[in-house]
Order: structure tokens, then C-alpha cells, then sequence
């Protein structure tokens, strides 16, 4: 199972500390997700989103931030900043955009 248990607690106290650094709470939440198998993708995404927006609501009714949910499987080998262009998107690189 890949999926973060106390994910929902944790965001809660990111986002606490968030406000009490800032005075403000995010507008809009960047989630990264790495090492999640392409099979678990949906189940990853469906349960850890929710414990996010959970989090989001418990902390006051109706704060719902813009969550962007980035997963990235596992052994991808794609970088972000590659330094030559076999490193980059190709054979084996692939991304999924989930519009939520």
C-alpha cells in the first residue's frame, strides 16, 4: 500500500504553521507525490486529495485552496532540470494530468 496514512494530520499542521508564519492561509496548495507504482495512481490520488481538502475544511468551513496533485512514478528517471536530453521526457518518461 503507497498511500500516506497520516496525511490529513500532517497537511493540517503544514497549513497551521502556514498561517502562523504568513497571518494568511494559502490561496493555492502544490502537492507533489513521488514514488507512487502506475497501478496505484487512482487510489493515491483519490484518497490523498481527500485527506487534503479534509484538512482544509476541518481547519474553518468552506476554506477549499486550488490543489494541484503532482504524482510521479516510480523509477521514472525524468528530472525536472535534466542536464543533457536523455534525462529529459522521452521513451520513458511519462506524465499524467489529472483536471480536478
Amino acid at each position: 500500500q503507497e498511500i500516506i496514512a497520516d496525511l490529513k494530520e500532517m497537511a493540517i499542521f503544514i497549513l497551521k504553521s502556514f498561517y502562523r508564519a504568513t497571518n494568511a492561509k494559502p490561496g493555492k496548495i502544490i502537492f507533489y507525490r513521488d514514488g507512487v507504482s502506475y497501478g496505484q495512481f487512482e487510489a493515491v490520488l483519490t484518497h490523498e486529495l481527500a485527506a487534503l481538502q479534509e484538512a482544509c475544511s476541518e481547519l474553518e468551513v468552506g476554506y477549499e485552496p486550488e490543489i494541484t496533485f503532482i504524482t510521479v512514478q516510480k523509477r521514472h528517471h525524468t528530472r525536472f532540470f535534466p542536464q543533457n536530453q536523455q534525462e529529459g521526457v522521452g521513451g520513458n518518461g511519462t506524465c499524467h494530468f489529472v483536471c480536478l
